[in-house]
């Protein structure tokens, strides 16, 4: 995919996660287990997607527990 193949604000293609997602996964590890009243002893991005509009968003797939379940 190319510069002028990305639209604004449009989703790009699911990459795996990095080291710097997975910094961006732990940094709002503590927010999640109060909003979900769950702790989770492992939380590791798997794969994720960004957008970006006014700065950059970043959609992360999480794995939690389970293998099978992310």
């Amino acid at each position: 995919m190319t510069t002028a193949d990305v639209i604004l604000g449009g989703l790009s293609v699911a990459k795996e996660a990095d080291k710097y997602v997975q910094e961006l996964c732990l940094e709002v590890k503590a927010s999640v287990e109060g909003k979900t009243n769950q702790t989770y002893d492992l939380f590791v991005a798997m794969t994720y997607r960004s957008q970006t509009v006014s700065g950059k968003k970043y959609f992360i797939k999480v794995g939690h527990g389970d293998p099978w379940k992310p």
